[in-house]
């Protein structure tokens, strides 16, 4: 039997997770999309999608064969979402784009979503509840952590290690080697050379710290 599919998250990206689980439900038959939930009563913005919603994610209760796809874009909340939703034991899928290219070395935690045109090498790690949205380029042997959001085009060259609760914008780049801690925001077309700290907020090529993450 297909895994019923339900999408926490009930704006743009969850359509656009929803997209997703129709092309692996058209390609393998083993997903089939259910419905949405708001989290924390987000309003919905589901438009075409608006016959699936399922209500409020406080109360709705995962039945045998449904697994949930965090489908928020952000960093934040999709970390928020997996914590309660893993304290409630409640099973997640990753989706992976037919057009991304993933390694079979590739080690994936739960609840990541990777989307079209992405590419993750040999031998890379991702923990949970990561969001590589279209584009994204994951070098090998580079591990990433948890909750980390990557905007499109941005690049993660071999053996990086990334931290958890990161942001990392549209068109960045993360050269070899680079290390990056935890709960940072790094501005569009930001360049990391060497890495940072925690709790930063970086701008520029180089990469340049110009405040904190509150």
């Amino acid at each position: 039997m297909p895994t019923d599919i339900v999408i926490v998250g009930n704006s743009g990206f969850a359509r656009e997770c929803a997209l997703l689980v129709e092309q692996e439900a058209s390609r393998s038959g083993t997903v089939r999309l259910k419905g949405f939930l708001s989290f924390e009563g987000y309003e919905a913005d589901l438009k075409g999608y608006a016959s699936y919603f399922l209500g409020l994610e406080d109360d709705y209760v995962f039945g045998s064969g449904e697994a949930a796809v965090i489908g928020i874009g952000s960093h934040r909340l999709r970390s928020r979402v997996f914590a309660k939703l893993a304290a409630k034991q409640v099973p997640f899928a990753t989706l992976i784009s037919p057009s991304a290219t993933v390694a079979d070395s590739v080690v994936l935690g739960q609840a990541n979503i990777i989307t079209n045109g992405c590419f993750v090498g040999p031998d890379a790690v991702l923990g949970n509840a990561n969001l590589c949205n279209g584009l994204v380029s994951i070098g090998h042997d580079s591990v990433i952590g948890d909750g980390n959001f990557f905007g499109p085009a941005s690049q993660v060259q071999g053996n990086v290690r990334i931290g958890n609760g990161n942001s990392i914008a549209t068109q960045c780049a993360i050269l070899a080697h680079a290390r990056i801690g935890d709960n940072n925001i790094l501005a569009p077309q930001s360049v990391v050379y060497k890495g940072c700290t925690s709790g930063n907020y970086l701008m520029g090529n180089p990469a340049r710290v110009i405040g904190t993450v509150a």
